[in-house]
This record gives C-alpha cells, sequence and structure tokens, in this order.
C-alpha cells in the first residue's frame, strides 16, 4: 500500500504570485506549473475564484432585475390561464369553481 505524502499548503502571497507570473510571462500554466512544482490543476483551482467573482456579482444584478419579470410571468400562469382551464383531477372544473364549491 501506497504511503500518502502530506497534503503541501500555499500562503495566498505565493498563489498570487504564481497567478501573476502566469498572467505576465505568455507561457503555457503547463509550463508555469512545472516551474513552480505545483500541479496544473492547482493554478487552476486558484485562477477560478478571480474569474468566477466578477460573474457572480453581474448574475446577481441579472437576477435582481429578472425577478419581477419572473414574478409578473406567474402571476399571468396562474392568474388568467389556470383559472379558465379545466383540470381533469377535480371532475374537470376550474379552480375557480372549486373555490365556490368548497366555500
Amino acid at each position: 500500500m501506497r504511503r500518502r505524502t502530506a497534503r503541501r499548503l500555499f500562503t495566498d502571497e505565493f498563489k498570487q504570485e504564481a497567478l501573476t507570473l502566469l498572467a505576465s510571462s505568455g507561457r503555457s500554466l503547463a509550463q508555469v506549473a512545472r516551474e513552480l512544482a505545483v500541479q496544473p490543476s492547482v493554478l487552476r483551482k486558484w485562477q477560478r475564484p478571480l474569474t468566477t467573482g466578477v460573474d457572480k456579482a453581474s448574475e446577481i444584478a441579472l437576477l435582481k432585475r429578472a425577478t419581477p419579470l419572473v414574478g409578473g410571468l406567474f402571476a399571468y400562469i396562474e392568474g388568467y390561464c389556470n383559472r379558465r382551464r379545466p383540470h381533469s383531477a377535480p371532475g374537470y372544473i376550474t379552480p375557480d369553481q372549486a373555490k365556490l364549491r368548497v366555500a
């Protein structure tokens, strides 16, 4: 059985310097990873928070703008379409007719 090696920990400064080297050197990710003696997947993971941070902010802004539109769409579906369409489960009556029977 293989003995596990201890997991290496890298400081934030080292990660930032590695990403700066990757961006400014013009070399491939694999070459920079070899030079720094880290796996290429490790460098990719370090890049991910930098690239997705902007996307998350824009995604949140998009959701804030879209929420009233989605709410309006559901209000239309529930208020107009479903009130007039008969449903098979309660004996082919509309939701409004079902409410009147219960009341």
